[in-house]
């Protein structure tokens, strides 16, 4: 079986000595555990006060009450010191069962002491049980079979089915960003860009893939084109943001060269010495010195001096290794390309999704898993795909965990709703995962959270819930 998901389908409940009267019997708690999909019922009886006479037995049924079904559970026995010799001897002679279930438990009363007896049962959980009673039912028989019928008690109400609650994401502007880094090599102190230096053309054919992608896709309208030029921190840094400059500019003019008449509004950016760069590399990186590097770089803002403190580490052999290391990847030049994608049918959704999955919004993505039935594969699969594309997104998020918890996933389902803003409807489903744990007035706390905010699932999940605490 699963692992124990720790929810509480029956209330705890200490009955009343005049809910019990008659028999004597009192029940002293009632709970259950789902273990996947299977209840396990656990009673504990106190029954030192039960009064019957030595010639007879009293039965105590578990029942399920639904609106559609019932379930008998096998009872619990409890005989006197004469009527258990006669449930002995006709098994034994007769080969008469006792009980109708071959799974009973029968107890015979000890005159002296305070007794206490658990029942326990494991059984499997249907869909008709939401909505349904547990109460016991009880009889005394006497030694001539006569029956006495005593009052049904009622243990529990399982409530109908808590309703999850979705986020519908809002329908936004779709402005993305792609880019490619070229690390083109110039002659030293150059900028010109020479496509049949070293491994240029190379280099050069990320740019040309990249503006023939935005070219040719019907779906999308380029808005802007960066060209960003980046220098590695050693020398002085106004001469390096010169350089960085005179770079960007110059492959600026070199696309436009190559794409005329021109397509696209290119401007250009001079970054300057990657500082930001070479700290990620050396926090990635199991450099030497990490600490004192990165001490440097957070605690000196001028650059021309972090250089001359790091040239003085270990007698150079540090920024030797980084000229050599890591200097290379922070020369470069990157092309960034701001664009806006159309707005799709649901049809091109669903077939972009499979090919360009960034271009598909979270609201496209949710009305295409709306074409799907709630709770079949695919309509899962696309809420953990929206979670996937829109990690930091609270309605992703918040869905994700309500498929977890139609599912029956109550760990994931809290995983997703940690650390998130407390909409309605995730107090909403806070407050299922925290009915499904036995913490009913947290539960019903968060159902009345979500009603003030015009919930309506919350609103029939809290009347649910006052149900089942009027029966407490």
């Amino acid at each position: 079986m699963g692992r124990i998901l720790l929810y509480t389908l029956f209330a705890l409940l200490s009955l009343s000595a005049y809910a019990a009267e008659k028999s004597g019997l009192k029940v002293i708690d009632c709970t259950a555990l789902h273990k996947g999909d299977l209840i396990e019922l656990n009673i504990l009886f106190e029954c030192d006060g039960i009064a019957i006479s030595p010639n007879e037995q009293l039965t105590v049924h578990p029942v399920l009450i639904g609106k559609s079904d019932t379930l008998r559970l096998p009872p619990l026995l409890f005989t006197g010191n004469v009527r258990n010799k006669v449930n002995h001897r006709l098994a034994r002679f007769n080969g008469e069962a006792t009980s109708e279930f071959p799974d009973y438990n029968m107890k015979q009363l000890i005159k002296s002491g305070h007794t206490q007896i658990a029942y326990s049962r494991r059984i499997p959980f249907h869909s008709w049980m939401y909505g349904s009673r547990l109460v016991l039912e009880s009889t005394v028989t006497g030694c001539a079979d006569c029956q006495h019928d005593l009052e049904d008690i009622s243990l529990a109400y399982i409530p109908k089915k808590l309703n999850v609650s979705y986020i519908i994401p809002k329908a936004e502007q779709k402005v993305l960003h792609k880019n490619v880094s070229l690390y083109l090599n110039f002659h030293q102190a150059k900028w010109d860009i020479l496509p049949d230096f070293m491994n240029n053309h190379l280099e050069l054919a990320k740019a040309d893939s990249l503006i023939s992608e935005l070219a040719n896709d019907p779906y999308i309208t380029v808005d802007s084109i960066s060209i960003v030029g980046y220098a590695s921190p050693e020398g002085k840094y106004d001469y390096n943001t010169r350089l960085s400059g005179n770079r960007a500019q110059a492959l600026k003019v070199f696309l436009e060269k190559r794409y005329t008449p021109k397509r696209y509004i290119l401007n250009t950016v001079a970054a300057s010495e990657d500082w930001d760069g070479l700290r990620r590399s050396i926090t990635k990186e199991n450099t030497p010195y990490r600490d004192q590097l990165l001490a440097i770089i957070d605690s000196i803002s001028n650059p021309d001096v972090r250089d001359s403190y790091i040239r003085g580490l270990d007698n150079g052999a540090v920024y030797a290794s980084l000229l050599h290391n890591i200097y290379p990847s922070l020369r470069r030049v990157v092309c960034d390309a701001g664009y806006t994608v159309q707005p799709f049918t649901r049809e091109q959704a669903e077939e972009r999704l499979a090919t360009h999955p960034e271009q598909v919004s979270l609201n496209e993505m949710y009305i295409i898993a709306q074409s799907y039935p709630a709770g079949s594969p695919k309509f899962n699969e696309l809420f953990g795909e929206m979670l996937t594309l829109y990690p930091d997104n609270i309605a992703a998020r918040n869905n994700l965990a309500a498929v977890a918890i139609e599912m029956g996933d109550v760990g994931r389902a809290r995983s997703c709703l940690e650390k998130i803003s407390h909409s309605p409807e995730v107090q909403n489903n806070l407050g299922i995962l925290l009915y499904r744990e036995g913490k009913i007035n947290d539960a019903k706390h968060c159902f009345e959270k979500a009603c003030a905010c015009g919930c309506k699932e919350a609103v029939a999940n809290l009347q649910e819930i006052n149900t089942l605490m009027a029966i407490q």
